[in-house]
């Protein structure tokens, strides 16, 4: 019961985020701060655990591993709930049991769209990894800004298996793939109410640009006006729903 109030106060004290997309280098090296000072706390408590199971004769690092993955477990399932309609409530968690009960934070000032670590954690990888303000290097495995500096990287994945373990990293997958299926849900609702009223308008713009690999014959740059002009209602919509449906679901794929 010791053990999980300790890892649960561990990981809720240290993974909170103060961002800032002016100061996105200082925020990098805040996380990583962060992320270390963690790792040294869960690599204290395993250590603490493995020193005396010999003494007490207890499977302590088998308890260990099992306490951990049932607070990760537990934190996903929870944050998982704003992405379903039939939510699972603490009572009903398979996660909870009262010999040693997985306790409730409040949401933070710094993130109070999340509902605990494991959401502010998936949240701020997201907005360092973000599409409009960092570049993708696939041959170095991370995320670079346009000085060529790294914000997220191999160290940066390194602290945090340190930090939450492979089951935490297992339950940032979870999370982003529910955030996947969140934002494509958007964009086929934003679809069928904006984008296909203007059908008709679409089909005709498609006939005058084939075949597309041919410049049109007639007049291409009266062409070009005229369908920016009519389709000047969509192209807005677009503009307006892509930075937070496209950049969210195209980071959420690229983390590793």
């Amino acid at each position: 019961k010791e053990l999980v109030r300790q890892c649960c106060a561990a990981l809720h004290h240290n993974l909170q985020f103060q961002f800032n997309i002016d100061a996105l280098p200082q925020h990098q090296a805040a996380c990583i701060r962060s992320l270390s000072t963690l790792a040294g706390r869960m690599d204290g408590f395993r250590s603490a655990i493995e020193y005396i199971q010999d003494f007490i004769d207890i499977p302590g690092l088998m308890m260990w591993g099992e306490e951990v993955a049932r607070i990760i477990g537990y934190n996903v399932e929870q944050e998982a709930n704003k992405y379903l309609l039939k939510k699972v409530f603490d009572f009903e968690s398979k996660y909870q049991t009262a010999a040693a009960p997985i306790p409730n934070y409040p949401r933070t000032e710094s993130d109070p769209l999340c509902v605990n670590f494991m959401g502010r954690t998936v949240s701020t990888l997201l907005k360092m990894t973000d599409a409009q303000t960092t570049i993708f290097s696939r041959e170095c495995s991370g995320w670079f800004l346009a000085d060529g500096q790294e914000v997220c990287g191999f160290r940066t994945i390194s602290l945090l298996r340190r930090a939450i373990g492979v089951c935490g990293l297992s339950g940032i997958d979870k999370l982003l793939s529910f955030r996947i299926m969140h934002e494509l849900h958007r964009f086929v609702k934003f679809f069928k109410t904006t984008v296909k009223k203007q059908g008709v308008l679409l089909e005709q713009i498609r006939d005058g640009l084939f075949p597309e690999w041919r410049i049109p014959a007639n007049d291409s740059i009266g062409f070009y006006a005229s369908a920016t002009k009519k389709n000047r209602d969509v192209d807005d919509a677009c503009h307006d729903m892509s930075p937070t449906c496209w950049s969210s679901t195209t980071s959420a794929e690229d983390d590793p």
